[in-house]
């Protein structure tokens, strides 16, 4: 029972000292509004050019997934 109460304080510690040292206590944060949320990624297409797909289904007839 006591090794259970210490070690529950122990692990709480040791959060506060996490949240301590990245600064992100809640008493620290700064008040207002929300953060907008980031602009969605844009993925470039990919260039197929170099691929020879009838080649390919020539030498691969059997497609397995």
């Amino acid at each position: 029972m006591v090794a259970g109460v210490v070690m529950a304080v122990v692990l709480a510690g040791l959060w506060y000292g996490v949240f301590e040292l990245t600064g992100l206590l809640w008493w620290n944060a700064a008040g207002g509004g929300t953060v907008p949320p980031p602009a969605p990624v844009v993925f470039e297409a990919v260039d197929t050019e170099w691929v020879d797909l009838d080649a390919y289904l020539r030498t691969h007839p059997r497609w397995s997934g």
